[in-house]
Formats: structure tokens, C-alpha cells, sequence
């Protein structure tokens, strides 16, 4: 399927405060994180330095010209631990179960749920972290932009944490990152990930 995903094409890293973000992730050497809904990767790259070369970043998305660009930009950059993946994040993903330690949606969660595979991308979400990991949604203040998409579109950090709960997840912290976002942290409820 070459339809292409909502908000293809747009990164919000630049708006973000990106220390802020990897300190509340307390992300580190070693991690094997995936970034779902990369699009050209800038935030892939950015999590890259801090998984150092012991760690992993997967880097999905169903958008195929921006895994073409963030191929081409590895290269360039010479940077090997990062593997892109052309994949529908609403089905099947192509990780092992219970291989995650962090899981990164940034300015993708209000379009899963836009197109209705919020559920879907949540599960294999849930199946591939670990019990130890965590879901990292960045996403709009629910206000006016511009930036960002339509008020209408954005979602709230209490609606963010009442999907996920009922999707199987808790949530842990909720922090600004900057003018425009927040971060949500969550982890699987029992049941989720590995024993």
C-alpha cells in the first residue's frame, strides 16, 4: 500500500526541547528502542547518540520516501545503529516479542487515532516492550497552533492517558517539553510484555 499517512513529511523535532525529552525518557547506552511513525528519522538519529553503539534504534514508518531519505542520511552521517523499517505501525511489526525498552511516538499518536489503528499500534506497542519498558507519546498541547495540526485533532494529556488506559497501559509522568508539547510516559499494565 503507497497511500501516504497523515502528517507525512512534517517533524516537530526542532520544536522541541530534545534534552528534556531523552532526560524524561531516561533513555541510555545499551536501550534498543523503536521510533514508530519516524518519518525521515530526526528524532531516530537524535535517540542514536544516546543508545551509543551497544544500542538499537528501529525506525518505522509506511512512508516510504522518508525511509528512503533517513537511508540516505545514515549513510552521509555513517551511523549504524539504526535500522529503518518500512511497516504499517497499526499492524504487524516486524520486532521480536518482548525485544523493546522504549517504545517513541512523537507527533504520531493523534493520527493513529484520527485513522482509527490507535488499537492496532498499541498492541504490537504492548507485544514488544518489554515488562521493564516504556511507551513514549510526545504530542500538541490541546490549543490553537499554529504549530501543529488542527485544534481539533490534537489530543489532551487526560484523553492521551484515558485511551491508553483502557488500551492496556499506565501512565507514569506527564512533563512539557517545550512551547508546544508534552510527554507522556507509560508502561504495560499486567498481563503486557514479557512475564
Amino acid at each position: 500500500m503507497d497511500s501516504i499517512p497523515p502528517g507525512a513529511g512534517k517533524s516537530s523535532f526542532d520544536l522541541i526541547d530534545s534534552k528534556r525529552l531523552f532526560s524524561e525518557m531516561g533513555i541510555k547506552k545499551g536501550n534498543i528502542l523503536v521510533d514508530l511513525g519516524c518519518g525521515i528519522g530526526n528524532y531516530s538519529v537524535a535517540a542514536s547518540e544516546y543508545v551509543g553503539s551497544d544500542g538499537k534504534v528501529y525506525a518505522v514508518d509506511l512512508w516510504k520516501p522518508g525511509i528512503e531519505a533517513l537511508k540516505q542520511a545514515l549513510i552521509a552521517k555513517r551511523i549504524k545503529t539504526i535500522t529503518p523499517i518500512i511497516a504499517n505501525v497499526g499492524k504487524d511489526l516486524p520486532l521480536r516479542k518482548d525485544s523493546v525498552d522504549l517504545c517513541l511516538m512523537a507527533t504520531v499518536f493523534h493520527d493513529l487515532l484520527r485513522t482509527g489503528v490507535h488499537e492496532g499500534a498499541l498492541a504490537e506497542t504492548g507485544r514488544v516492550l518489554r515488562s521493564s519498558g516504556q511507551l513514549v507519546i510526545v504530542e500538541f498541547k490541546k490549543r490553537e497552533g499554529p504549530p501543529g495540526p488542527p485544534m481539533h485533532i490534537r489530543i489532551s494529556r487526560q484523553d492521551l492517558a484515558e485511551t491508553l488506559d483502557k488500551n492496556g497501559f499506565h501512565q507514569t509522568a506527564t512533563r512539557e517539553i517545550g512551547p508546544y508539547h508534552y510527554v507522556s510516559l507509560f508502561t504495560c499494565k499486567d498481563g503486557m510484555g514479557d512475564p
